[in-house]
């Protein structure tokens, strides 16, 4: 299996960051620009957590068939939201590409549920992200690197109740929540010019969660594809099989 690592800059910043990183929201054009958003909320009610991942729509969709590996290194935020949290922690990311396509994590077992999202209302789950991301500090903030916010259920950007992020304020007929530490499935859902909606699914499994380690990542796996070379060891270790089973067969 393949490891390829994505540089998120909040997470890793790189040298060549630039000097302003604030959150890129999807835009009237869907260029793959928007950045992903990772949420993690207390069920509890009492506080959530977002980051500005770094990591765009076109990159994630062009290593959709790869597997990485995203650690959380050094987010004060995040430290203290998880030393003050009341309850369990489940975990979301998603964004929007342009009006009319969403990117999301959608709960293992659910998927039947997505192609229900009809094609008139992914536009209004963009706007439902937008709205979301706006209410984070760090999506206007002139900061150095991508950003993160703990937002308390009184607040505008909180990810909970009142917000009920989870289904995008109940316009999506699945959830998009998971377990800390659960992975989930990513759906690419696009509104054509019918308003119609066409669903990818994304053939990797994303996971949030504590490592061995004990720090925190997003990891994206792709189950392993045998290489073409041992692939065809098995089969003709299987033909051989075969062969031998013919010859000892009784006239």
């Amino acid at each position: 299996m393949k490891l390829k690592m994505i540089a998120v800059a909040v997470l890793a910043v790189a040298a060549n960051a630039p000097a302003f990183a604030a959150l890129t929201l999807p835009g009237p054009v869907a260029n793959g620009s928007a950045e992903l958003i990772l949420s993690v909320w207390d069920q509890t009610g009492t506080k959530s957590y977002a980051l500005d991942t770094g990591v765009t729509v076109a990159s994630f969709l062009a290593g959709a068939s790869a597997s990485w590996s995203a650690p959380v290194v050094a987010d004060a935020a995040f430290n203290a939201f998880v030393a003050s949290a009341g309850g369990s922690l489940v975990w979301s990311a998603f964004t929007g590409n342009g009006p009319s396509a969403v990117l999301s994590t959608v709960t293992i077992g659910t998927e039947g549920a997505v192609p229900d999202l009809i094609g008139a209302d992914v536009s209004n789950v963009v706007s439902q992200i937008t709205g979301y991301a706006q209410n984070q500090p760090f999506t206007v903030a002139a900061t150095p690197a991508n950003g993160s916010f703990v937002s308390s259920s009184s607040a505008a950007g909180y990810f909970g109740a009142g917000n009920v992020m989870d289904t995008f304020n109940q316009l999506a007929p699945f959830s998009n929540t998971n377990a800390l530490g659960e992975g989930a499935t990513v759906a690419y859902i696009v509104r054509d010019g019918n308003f119609a909606s066409t669903v990818t699914l994304e053939p990797g499994t994303l996971t949030f969660g504590l490592q061995g380690d004990g720090t925190y990542a997003l990891n994206y796996a792709v189950a392993a594809v045998p290489e073409p070379g041992a692939l065809a060891l098995m089969l003709a270790g299987l033909g051989a099989v075969g062969f031998v089973g013919r010859r000892r067969k009784p006239d």
